[in-house]
């Protein structure tokens, strides 16, 4: 039965991979909290106070509406597809990294059919991913628009995420050339590679 397989390819004499993974996300987390904290600081000081919990259904709306929806940059075709690649597809490794925890420390859910679809999901969204930052490439490094900002921590940003996509695609397609599982071609992106 087609199913998840935690640490693929980790020697368990290595110990628990649990271990590793929780201590390098709660560093990471605590550098996060850190620099934001910094960051707030500026804020706190530049800002005026405002009520910021009143009417949480709108405040709400707006969120979805233009943050994860990014309705106005979509009024743009191609930043607006080239958002959407890069933004919806981190919601979506985020959705099947969170299904993927709970499969692996709380209730096997990824198994069979469900699996299948999870993979060719995330796969669907890899690639989305993949057609966002070359377009971003492309706006940032050939295009130039006057209005975009062209500092170096955007460059360094989409550096670092598209290595952490390839790195996710470069585990699977190797999981996939070892193991051979009938059900490989669920994972275009990985199988293509693999």
């Amino acid at each position: 039965m087609p199913e998840r397989i935690d640490y693929w390819g980790i020697p368990h004499t290595w110990g628990s991979p649990d271990i590793y993974v929780y201590s390098i996300l709660g560093l990471a987390s605590l550098i996060m909290l850190i620099r934001f904290y910094f960051y707030a600081r500026l804020w706190w000081r530049v800002g005026r106070p405002a009520k910021r919990w009143d009417r949480l259904d709108i405040r709400l709306g707006r969120l979805i509406k233009y943050a994860i929806i990014q309705i106005k940059v979509l009024w743009e075709r191609y930043p607006g597809i080239m958002h959407i690649g890069l933004a919806w597809g981190f919601f979506a490794f985020f959705m099947g990294t969170a299904l993927a925890t709970i499969d692996s420390h709380f209730i096997k859910i990824l198994r069979g059919d469900i699996f299948l679809f999870f993979k060719l999901v995330l796969d669907l969204f890899t690639v989305l991913f993949f057609v966002g930052a070359g377009m971003a490439a492309y706006r940032r490094y050939i295009q130039r628009p006057s209005r975009l900002t062209l500092r170096s921590g955007f460059t360094y940003s989409l550096v670092m995420i598209v290595i952490i996509v390839f790195g996710g695609l470069l585990t699977e397609s190797f999981r996939l050339a070892g193991e051979q599982p009938a059900w490989a071609w669920w994972s275009p992106a990985g199988w293509i590679i693999a």
